[in-house]
């Protein structure tokens, strides 16, 4: 009883990471989008930065390989 619970357990697991693995991404071009914000270059170095709402200001630093998308519902 416990082989059959445990091959049912290993099945769902994994279908559930097969449709993980092959669910829908974005189909973006960020090449040719453009970012919100601006771009300014601080000694040689461009710089994005979004500047919205009114208050203290706010520095939010994704990671490595991250992007202002990753803000998108904290912005606001």
């Amino acid at each position: 009883m416990r082989k059959a619970i445990a091959a049912v357990g290993g099945a769902v697991v994994a279908v559930a990471s097969f449709r993980w693995l092959t669910r829908r991404r974005e189909d973006i071009d960020w090449r040719s989008a453009k970012p919100p914000g601006e771009v300014i270059d601080v000694d040689g170095v461009p710089l994005h930065y979004i500047e919205r709402g009114s208050g203290p200001p706010v520095v939010l630093i994704h990671g490595f390989l991250g992007h202002t998308y990753d803000f998108r519902h904290l912005i606001p």
